[in-house]
Parts: structure tokens; C-alpha cells; sequence
């Protein structure tokens, strides 16, 4: 049974608070006549609280600064240190060196997982505002990661835990730093870090500026451009009261692989019938990267001319007052703007090829097509550029998305005493809206002579005048089968772009309020957590292009396409309590149990239930035991944590038993089909540790075991899901950083470092329309005639699956000086052992080296 929920919750905090008793007022020494007057906030983190690379103090956990050793809950907090060190410059690289977090896109993007839970965006924070996880290197000073649910701190969240970037702030000292950088495949980076005090002792500022380009990529067609610029402005109005704010704008341009998921080629293979004989039969023999299609590991299947364009600005500010002692007041508002502009391909047709087991080839030249969901090639070996070639023709579109949203939030914060007991009650109100539009446009033209063309009506026309030939869109002159057609982004040219495949636009509104109790009982020996926390959401969602309907009422609602529509609000309601108790000064046990929610989105068709209207939010629960260390006076930290997680409600659309074909809604539509709603499990152990045994030697180590599966599934036709992990979800994960900086002897200013991060096998699709007789995988997909039956005998099918893999990575600098200038040159080196690998869908980095120079003024 579960605890009690918010309303015990908030009464047992509303009875503590009201015993409070006025606390006592001193009156504070004098400082020296030239001395400053510093009152450092609750909110406030103290940056020098860190022993090797990791923080010893973190907000993120409870919205006010505490030690991380002293909160009942799994925290790890990274420092700027450990990624400069490591020149660290990507959120997948940062965080690889975490117990249990893996990303699961390049470029920037938001999708992630921690302890085996995907979230797309929901737990991106920067600065304790919610954000939309688009990275920009310059502006970070340590990301905080927080696991298990926390809706009742947050808001909407995913149960496995969220993450927040923690930006630089100014300082009183000033100094300017520069940053170049070279490296293969013609990598280059400019970074520049200034910091100056524009009046003695109130008002700082700080700015910062990175450009960059890579072509550090396994995939063929690829390159990324990134600029970066910060700004962050800090003003002590008084030795009580602090504003400041933050800008942070991104730009990127990645040319890189943007398929749902790696493709998977299907060929007519010959395999033993029961007779002896031998039978041909269609199966999907792999997938990109592996066997006898090795040699198309680096084909980016998204064409050469597609590419995401992103920019991203995000400001944010917060002012915070102590009226006393014990009482004090912090508000945050934010700002984000996020413009996306995609240009991609999609399939068109659906051929076969004739494989010869023989001469281990292909023989004959067909095309792609659409497959449940991922992209299915058929490719052949000829006298292609690169050595093959590839039929059909593909389809080029372009997508534009547009995001805006605005936060608001105010944390009061009382810290008192009771007697014995020491409190520190949090009341917080937020309120966020954001407006998200999206649109994607094709070109069509009319064919006169199929009557359901109709004339005016580009809806209804199936020619595609900006088809591409397949092989082409790769390798070849990129010829139209319209010459005219210019294949450019030029979004709002009717002409070229006439036909909407998506246009939607939603505005979501989310208000919440909650109220936390800490109390430290026996000197701080026991400390306990609980807290509660109310939302209600509202979504609005305008859908120019089909008709929408609400079942919600007793006659079903119908709006033509373009209405508003504003549906039913969801409301929650959760809880989060914990429990530490420290068995020594610097040993530590906690237990918790916390709770959250997630409203599913209402711009995606399939996120609807079988009458179409929207899902319910999608839920979550969690348990925690965990141990945490700070030993030989802190140099040797460490969280050792076992959790148990469900999270509920999870969307997936409803398939036939085949694995691709939708099953038709209420209306018999499956152009968008609907979804039912499953369960997922994940338990496991993880350990995050950090060490500086030494003055010189910094060590990070971090390993995650989690079993995570789907542990209810609602479609009938879907049962094969049950005890299955979902897709890109690694049962191991572990990874070690040793970092060795000589302070004396010949070698003083040397500095040595290695990486390696272990990434165990996970499977690739867990859409039966994936499985094959060819599967590496153990897990079984269900039976299904056509496709296990062959020449009267039957095969098991299985899933494919990505093998584990090691990466490797390392480097050598030195530093000295000049004066008073600081000088460092370092060579760095990414996978250092050139493994071959699936980064979860997509081709990983091979080998590369940079070799960088700095200066510090």
C-alpha cells in the first residue's frame, strides 16, 4: 500500500509549523571597516565545496543548497573541471561518466534515459527552470542529476530522475581565458571565457563565446557547426538582496543520421525446408553496421542534403532576499525560444532483392520502403561510387517547429528551531505556459488521369514532385524526377512546398504549488524529508488539417480542422518522503519513496485513446535504499543506491500482431491509428564514486545494473512485449576517469588522463515487425505464420540486439606560466581504440584527436 498522499502530508507540516516559536535574533559582529559584508543565500551553492571532480553541495535535489552527503536522495553533481580536463563539449560525453544515464540522439537533442526510463525533455532543468536540453558548452558550470521521481519537488518530471545544468556565474576577480583548438577530420574550436567586476563589490559580469565545427562522424554526408554565446550579469544590491540573470544562446547545424531508427535490410534468403531442400523466403537478414551490410555502417540514411538547424536562446533571472535570518525569499522567471528547421527523406516504394548465399551477394538492384515504423533498405552491390547501390526513389520534406515558453516561480524558504528539532520548511508557487507549433510540407503535383486526384485539392495528389532517385540521394547527381523541382529549404514557397503533411499548433499551462519539511532531529544525526506538491494542467490544441473530436461529453463532439479545441485538464497530485540517518560523521544511510507524472503530448495522432481523445498523464513510483560515503576527510565519496521504479500510462501505438500495421480506431483510421497504454518496471543497483587519494590523482568511477521490461501490456495483440525491455535500454553501464596532475619533480605541470566507458548490449527494436529468423538476440519474438513458417519448417524469430562495446579515451597536457599568465597545451584523444559501435540507433564517433591551447590572463 502507498503512503498517505498530499493532504496528510501538508497537515503534518502545517502542525510543525505552527509550534514554531519566534526565533531569536543576534545581532552579527561587526566586520572590519574595509571588509565586505557577504551573506551567502540558502539558494546559493557554494562552488568551492569540492573534493576532485565532483560537488559536495548541489540544489537541485531540494530547490535550496545542502550538502549532497546530508539528502535523502541519489544526487551526483558534475563539475566544469572534470569537462574541461576531459574537453567534454557534448551531453552524451559528459554525462557517460554517471551511473545508469545514457543519450539516446547527437547533436544537443533532449531524449535520454536513467536507470532504464526514456524522457524526452521532461526532466531538462537549467538553472531549477524547466528547459528544452539543447547543450551549449560555454555557459556550464556543473550539472546536478537527481534520480528517481520527483514530481513532488519539480512538477512534471519522469520517474527515473532529471537533470540540471547549472550555469557559470561571475566572481569579484577578473580574468580572460582563451581557448583554440584543432584536431582530425577537420575539427576546430575558438572558445573565450571573459570576466570582469564593472563596479568594486556589486556588479559583475560575465561573458562567453565558443565556435566550433566537426566532421568527426562515421556516417558518410555528415558535419556539425555549433556557436555559443553566454552572458551572465550579477548584482549585490545589498549584503541581503542579489539579482542576476543569465543568457544562454545556441545555434547548431548537424547534418547527421535523423531516421526514427536505424534501418533494417530485408533480402529473399534460401534457408533448409523440412524436406531437405532448401526454400526461398523473404526475412530481414540485419541492420547497418553489421554482417554481410558492414560495408554500409557509414551510410547516413537520411540523404545527403538532410540536415536540423537549431536555434536556441534561453534567459532566465532570479532575485533572492533574506528578510532575516531565518526567513528568505528567492524568484526565478524564464524565457525560452527555440526555432527548428529540418530538411529530411522519407521512403517511397517497396522492392525486393534476391540474395545468393552462394557468392555472398545481392544480385539484383531494387529499392526502400516504410516498415513498421524504421526504414527498410534493399540494397545491391554494383558499380556505385561507394560500392553499392541503392533503388527507388526517396522523398525530400521539410519540417518547421517553433517553441516558446515562459516560467515564472517564487520558493520561500523558513529555517527555525523547535526545541531539538532544526526545520527547514519550503513553500513554492510556479506557473508555466508554452506555445509549440509544427508543421511539415512535401511537394505534390496532380496525375489527371487518376480520378481520385481531384482538381484544387493537393490533399488528395499521390505524385511526388520532388522525388529523388534513391541511389542519388546518397551518392549520385541528385536528379529530380521533376528537373524544375530546386531542392532547397524554402519553407513557405507554395509553389515548391505545396502539400501539409502536420500542422499543428498546442499551448500547454501548467501551475503548481508545493510545500517540503526537512528536520534535522540529534544534532543532525536524523534527518527527515516529506513533501507535496498540486498541478493541474491545461492543454489547447488547434489541428489545421483533421477533424477533431471529444468524446467527453454524452454526444460526441466534432471540430473542423483549424478549431481550438481545449480539453479536459489533468490534475496531480504527488508525494515524496525520505528518511537519513547518519551512522557515522561521514557514513550515511537513506531510504525514500517519491512519486510522478508526465501528460502525455497532444500534438502526436497516436497519443490518443481508440475515440481520439488525449491519454491520460502517465505515472510513476519509485523506491530507494541507498549508502552514502565521505571518508578519509572527503577524499573518497561515494552513493551506493538499489531503486525500484514503475512508471505506467506509457503510450505505444496500438499494432496488429504483425508488429507494423495499426489498428484501426473507433472511425476505422490507421493513417494515425490511437494507442494503449502499458507498464514498465526497472530495478537495479548503481554506484557513483569519487576519490582524490592524492593531491594529484582524481578518480571517477560509476556502474549501473538495471532489469527493466514492460510488465503490463493492454493490447491483446501486443502480449509478446511482456518480460521484453524497451528499445536502447543497456542492462550494464559502467564507466572509469583517472586523471594524474604533477605538482613537483621534473615532470610539475604534466597532467595525464584516461577514460573508458563500458556500454552493455541492448536491444535495437522491440517492434515484432523487426524480429527474424536472423535475430542475436535471446529475446523470443512471438509465432506468426508467415513469417516463422518456411518450406513447411519452423523458425524461431528473434530481435536484433547492439553487441556491448568499450570506448576508450585519454590525453597528456602541460601547463606554466608566465608571469602572471597562465599557459596549457593538450592533446586529447576520442576512442582511442577505433571500436566499431552503435551509439543506440546510430553509428558511433570513430578515433579522432584534438590538440588544444590555452591562456589565462
Amino acid at each position: 500500500m502507498k503512503p498517505p498522499h498530499t493532504t496528510i502530508a501538508l497537515a503534518v507540516l502545517l502542525a510543525a509549523a505552527a509550534g514554531v516559536s519566534a526565533p531569536a535574533q543576534r545581532a552579527p559582529s561587526a566586520p572590519p571597516p574595509d571588509e565586505e559584508i557577504v551573506i551567502l543565500s540558502p539558494f546559493e551553492v557554494n562552488s568551492a565545496k569540492t573534493t576532485g571532480y565532483m560537488a559536495a553541495e548541489g540544489a537541485t535535489g531540494t530547490r535550496y543548497a545542502a550538502p549532497i552527503m546530508e539528502v535523502p536522495i541519489s544526487v551526483q553533481a558534475i563539475t566544469s573541471e572534470f569537462l574541461e580536463d576531459f574537453f567534454l563539449l557534448d551531453l552524451a560525453e559528459v554525462t557517460a561518466y554517471t551511473s545508469g544515464f545514457i543519450v539516446n540522439n547527437n547533436g544537443g537533442t533532449d531524449a535520454f534515459n536513467v536507470r532504464g526510463i526514456r524522457s524526452y525533455g521532461t526532466g531538462t532543468y537549467r538553472n531549477g527552470l524547466k528547459s528544452d536540453g539543447i547543450y551549449g558548452p560555454v555557459a556550464v558550470d556543473r550539472i546536478e542529476i537527481v534520480r528517481g521521481p520527483n514530481a513532488a519537488i519539480y512538477g512534471a518530471t519522469e520517474p527515473s530522475g532529471l537533470r540540471n545544468i547549472v550555469t557559470k556565474n561571475p566572481t569579484a576577480k577578473p580574468f580572460a581565458r582563451i581557448r583554440l583548438a584543432a584536431g582530425t577530420d577537420d575539427f576546430y574550436r575558438v572558445a573565450l571565457d571573459l570576466n570582469t567586476p564593472v563596479t568594486k563589490r556589486t556588479l559583475f559580469t560575465r561573458f562567453a563565446y565558443s565556435v566550433e565545427e566537426s566532421g568527426q562522424y562515421l556516417q558518410d554526408f555528415t558535419h556539425y557547426r555549433r556557436k555559443n554565446f553566454y552572458n551572465a550579469t550579477t548584482w549585490k544590491i545589498g549584503p541581503k538582496t542579489t539579482f542576476s540573470y543569465h543568457l544562454d544562446y545556441v545555434w547548431y547545424r548537424n547534418q547527421a543520421q535523423m531516421a526514427g531508427s536505424m534501418p533494417f535490410v530485408q533480402a529473399e534468403v534460401e534457408l533448409p525446408d523440412a524436406s531437405g531442400g532448401i526454400t526461398a523466403k523473404d526475412a530481414i537478414i540485419g541492420y547497418f553496421g553489421s554482417g554481410l551490410f558492414q560495408q554500409y555502417q557509414n551510410l547516413n540514411s537520411s540523404g545527403r542534403g538532410a540536415s536540423t538547424e537549431m536555434e536556441f536562446t534561453q534567459l532566465d533571472a532570479n532575485l533572492t532576499h533574506q528578510f532575516s535570518r531565518w526567513l528568505s525569499l528567492r524568484v526565478l522567471a524564464g524565457r525560452i525560444q527555440r526555432n527548428q528547421d529540418i530538411l529530411r527523406s522519407q521512403g517511397a516504394g517497396n522492392y525486393r532483392d534476391i540474395y545468393d548465399p552462394a557468392s555472398g551477394t545481392i544480385m539484383r538492384l531494387t529499392g526502400m520502403g516504410p516498415y513498421g515504423g524504421s526504414i527498410y533498405y534493399y540494397l545491391s552491390r554494383g558499380a556505385g561510387a561507394n560500392g553499392g547501390t541503392l533503388g527507388g526513389v526517396t522523398i525530400p520534406q521539410i519540417e518547421r517547429n517553433r517553441l516558446t515558453q515562459t516560467s515564472v516561480q517564487a520558493d520561500l524558504l523558513a529555517q527555525f528551531n523547535t526545541g531539538p528539532l532544526a526545520h527547514k520548511l519550503l513553500l513554492t508557487a510556479d506557473y508555466s505556459i508554452s506555445d509549440n507549433t509544427g508543421r511539415t510540407r512535401r511537394s505534390v503535383v496532380r496525375d489527371p488521369s487518376d480520378a481520385t486526384q481531384l482538381p484544387g485539392n493537393p490533399a488528395t495528389w499521390k505524385t511526388w514532385n520532388g522525388a529523388v532517385t534513391l541511389n542519388d540521394s546518397f551518392w549520385g547527381d541528385w536528379s529530380f524526377t521533376n528537373p524544375s523541382f530546386d531542392y532547397a529549404f524554402d519553407f513557405f514557397n507554395t509553389e515548391k512546398w505545396n502539400h501539409d503533411q502536420l500542422w499543428t499548433e498546442q499551448q500547454r499551462i501548467t501551475k503548481g504549488i508545493m510545500l517540503s519539511e526537512r528536520i534535522s532531529l540529534f544534532g543532525n544525526r536524523l534527518i527527515a524529508f516529506v513533501g507535496g506538491r498540486h498541478d493541474e494542467m491545461s492543454i489547447t490544441l488547434i489541428n489545421h488539417l483533421q477533424i477533431a473530436y471529444d468524446f467527453n461529453q454524452a454526444v460526441p463532439a466534432i471540430y473542423a480542422p483549424g478549431t481550438q479545441v481545449r480539453y479536459p485538464g489533468d490534475r496531480a497530485d504527488t508525494f515524496q518522503s525520505g528518511l537519513l540517518y547518519k551512522l557515522t560523521p561521514a557514513l550515511s544511510l537513506y531510504v525514500n519513496y517519491s512519486e510522478s507524472f508526465n501528460p502525455t503530448s497532444r500534438t502526436d495522432g497516436a497519443n490518443r485513446d481508440f475515440y481520439h481523445n488525449p491519454l491520460p498523464a502517465q505515472r510513476g513510483a519509485g523506491y530507494e535504499i541507498g549508502l552514502k560515503a565521505a571518508l578519509f576527510d572527503q577524499r573518497l565519496n561515494f552513493t551506493l543506491t538499489w531503486f525500484d521504479t514503475d512508471k505506467t500510462k506509457v503510450p505505444r501505438v496500438a499494432l496488429d500482431d504483425d508488429g507494423y500495421t495499426r489498428l484501426p480506431s473507433y472511425f476505422g483510421d490507421t493513417s494515425n491509428g490511437f494507442s494503449y497504454t502499458n507498464d514498465i518496471n526497472t530495478r537495479g543497483v548503481e554506484l557513483d564514486l569519487n576519490a582524490r587519494p592524492t593531491p594529484a590523482l582524481s578518480i571517477i568511477f560509476a556502474l549501473c545494473y538495471n532489469e527493466v521490461s514492460f510488465t503490463r501490456v493492454q493490447n491483446p495483440t501486443e502480449q509478446y512485449l511482456l518480460n521484453v525491455p524497451p528499445d536502447a535500454t543497456p542492462k550494464w553501464l559502467g564507466s572509469l576517469a583517472l586523471t594524474y596532475k604533477v605538482g613537483q619533480g621534473p615532470l610539475k605541470g604534466m597532467n595525464f588522463r584516461l577514460g573508458a566507458r563500458y556500454i552493455g548490449e541492448q536491444i535495437v527494436s522491440n517492434n515484432a515487425g523487426t524480429a527474424s529468423v536472423f535475430g542475436n538476440s535471446k529475446y523470443k519474438a512471438p509465432y506468426d505464420s508467415r513469417y516463422n513458417d518456411i518450406g513447411g519448417r519452423t523458425y524461431d524469430r528473434y530481435y536484433f540486439e547492439n553487441p556491448a562495446y568499450i570506448l576508450v579515451e585519454g590525453g597528456f597536457g602541460y601547463g606554466w606560466r608566465t608571469g602572471k599568465t597562465r599557459h596549457g597545451a593538450s592533446l586529447n584523444v576520442r576512442n582511442l581504440l577505433n571500436q566499431k559501435y552503435m551509439s543506440g540507433l546510430r553509428p558511433g564517433i570513430p578515433m579522432s584527436l584534438i590538440l588544444s591551447y590555452d591562456i589565462t590572463l
